[in-house]
Order: structure tokens, then sequence, then C-alpha cells
């Protein structure tokens, strides 16, 4: 396993407890974690590109989990999807 996968699941894991709900389990992320797993997420994203700024990090890690973003950074999330800013993938 890569040394960048094996961070990213420390990331998405540490600040989770875990629960079972029918058997399966699930995890859950409470309000007193959730700010230190959005400064890990943004942690990881400028250790892939460190010429990204912090509030763009910051923005990256909160798109997709977080439902009230600003317009503003709905843009700068669109960017760097488009490939309009950071660095474009070569795969």
């Amino acid at each position: 396993m890569e040394a960048s996968t094996i961070s990213m699941e420390k990331v998405l894991y540490v600040f989770q407890s875990e629960y079972n709900l029918n058997g399966r389990p699930k995890y859950k992320t409470t309000h007193a974690q959730f700010s230190s797993f959005i400064d890990d997420l943004a942690d990881a994203i400028q250790s892939f590109n460190s010429n990204i700024s912090r509030y763009d990090a910051e923005v990256l890690a909160k798109m997709g989990i977080i439902n009230d973003m600003s317009n503003f950074d709905k843009i700068i999330n669109d960017n760097y999807r488009n490939g309009n800013f950071g660095t474009p993938c070569t795969n």
C-alpha cells in the first residue's frame, strides 16, 4: 500500500466512532471531532501539492461533506475539478 493511501485511511478513521446497526459496522464523527477531521483532510491535500493555499485546501476538504458551502467556495472547488487551478492529473 502506498504511503499516501495509508495516510488517507488514517485521516478517514481516526476521528470516527464505530457502532453496529443491524449487524453492520457504521462510523460516525461528532461535531467536536469534525474540525480536526477537516484540518487533517486539508493537511493531506497540501501534502500532495504544497502550492495549494490553506484556504483552498480547506474548501476542497469540506466540499462533498458540508452541504451549505458559499458560492465563492463552490467556484474554487469547480476550478480545481475542471483543471483551471492546481496541477492537472497526468494519469
